[in-house]
């Protein structure tokens, strides 16, 4: 009679597992330690700690796509470059370099400041949401 329940435990607790491990293979493509975020899934939910990971800055090192903020257009071709450059890497022009302005690095400095409080924000609606499921699952059963 208790066989079922131990084959439904079973694999109730190897979906837990491979959710948890996608959990912390994701974290370690997003640049955050896949380790912790393994342990996290398994201790609390692989659910929880893929929307805590989905909300969560990406911190891998990518390519920044080419805007006005961080680029200079190629007086001769057009294309984005680097304003530090010497010399187009699309058409071969020689450039002038030109420093990257401060307020720009200041502004990211603050949007990342106001994203860090925004995460914090919601890691805890988050943490409160999970503390009263398994509160409910507690005295529900």
């Amino acid at each position: 009679m208790g066989a079922p329940y131990v084959e439904v435990f079973m694999a109730f607790f190897a979906f837990w597992c491979l959710a948890a491990i996608a959990v912390g293979v994701w974290a370690a493509n997003r640049g955050r330690s896949g380790l912790g975020w393994w342990l996290f899934s398994m201790l609390l939910s692989p659910l929880l700690g893929a929307i805590f990971l989905a909300v969560s800055p990406n911190l891998a090192p990518g390519k920044a796509a080419p805007s006005e903020q961080s680029h200079v257009r190629c007086p001769a071709c057009a294309e984005w470059v680097l304003p530090q450059a010497v010399k187009c890497k699309h058409c071969g022009s020689e450039l002038v370099p030109q420093a990257a302005p401060v307020s720009t690095a200041l502004q990211g400095q603050a949007d990342n400041i106001r994203l860090e409080g925004r995460d914090v924000v919601l890691g805890l609606v988050y943490f409160g949401a999970a503390a009263l499921l398994v509160a409910w699952v507690v005295f529900r059963f």
